[in-house]
C-alpha cells in the first residue's frame, strides 16, 4: 500500500524545498503555518487536482494493492496559530455555511473524487484511511465515543471518517488508538469497541503505538505487557 499524506507541502525534515515543489512551482495554492511547514490549500480545485494527480501516477505505473491516507488533513489546531484560509472561505463557501461545515465538505469531495476515480482504474485497488483514534467525544455528539481527546477528526481536522465508512467511499480503516488499554482520557480499549460498533461494515485494523514503549509518559507503556494485551484484546 502507498501511504500519503493527502495536503502536507513541505515538512522541516525535507530541509531545502526542491524547485519542482508546489511550494515554488505554485505559491499561491499553499500556506506557510510555521516556520518550515507549508500545507496545501484544501479549497482549491487544483489542489483536489494535484492530489488526484499523484494518486492517479501511483495507481497506473506501480503495482500497488492500495492508496493509504495518513492522519493530516485539515492541520492539528496549536495555540495562536489559525488556518489561514479566510480568502478562500470568503470565495468558495454556501450562503450560511459555517467555516467548519465548509472545511469539512472540502475533504469530502476530495475522498469521494479519488474513490471514484481509483475504481475507475483499477476496482481490485483498496482505498484507506488511517485517522486520528477519536471521531467526535460523546460531549460534543451523542454518536461519539466517551472519550475526553484534546482534538478530534470531525471538530479539528475536519475529516468526517463515519461519513466516508457510511457513504461505501472507503474499503477500509485503520484508526489510531496510541493510547494505553485503559487511559484516562482515551482508552484503547473503549475505542476499540467504538469503532468496531461504528464501522458500517468497512473492515476497521486497528493501529497501535509501538513507539510509545517505554517512551511515554504514560507509566502503562512500561509494562512489558501493555501491546500484547492491546493485541489479543
Amino acid at each position: 500500500h502507498a501511504w500519503l499524506n493527502p495536503y502536507r507541502a513541505h515538512h522541516t525534515t525535507g530541509k531545502d524545498i526542491s524547485s519542482r515543489s508546489v511550494v515554488r512551482t505554485n505559491p499561491e495554492r499553499v500556506y506557510l503555518l510555521k516556520e518550515g511547514f507549508w500545507w496545501m490549500d484544501p479549497a482549491m480545485k487544483a489542489t483536489q487536482d494535484h492530489t488526484s494527480r499523484v494518486v492517479m501516477d501511483i495507481v497506473k505505473r506501480y503495482d500497488v494493492d492500495g492508496i493509504h491516507f495518513d492522519d493530516y488533513f485539515y492541520p492539528y489546531r496549536e495555540p495562536n496559530l489559525e488556518f489561514p484560509d479566510q480568502a478562500s472561505y470568503a470565495a468558495y463557501k454556501k450562503t450560511g455555511q459555517s467555516k467548519d461545515d465548509w472545511r469539512r465538505q472540502n475533504v469530502d469531495e476530495l475522498i469521494l473524487a479519488l474513490s471514484e476515480t481509483i475504481k475507475s482504474k483499477k476496482p481490485w485497488v483498496q482505498f484507506g484511511i488511517s485517522p486520528f483514534g477519536v471521531w467526535r467525544n460523546q460531549s460534543k455528539d451523542p454518536k461519539g465515543s466517551p472519550t475526553q481527546a484534546g482534538q478530534t477528526n470531525y471538530d479539528d481536522l475536519f475529516a468526517d471518517v463515519l461519513l466516508w465508512m457510511k457513504n461505501g467511499w472507503i474499503d477500509y480503516l485503520i484508526p489510531q488508538l496510541y493510547w494505553s488499554m485503559e487511559h484516562r482520557l482515551a482508552s484503547h480499549r473503549i475505542l476499540a469497541d467504538w469503532w468496531s460498533n461504528n464501522s458500517y461494515g468497512v473492515p476497521v485494523y486497528l493501529g497501535n503505538g509501538p513507539y510509545k514503549i517505554r517512551e511515554d509518559s504514560d507509566v502503562a507503556w512500561k509494562e512489558p505487557k501493555e501491546l500484547i494485551t492491546q493485541v489479543h484484546y
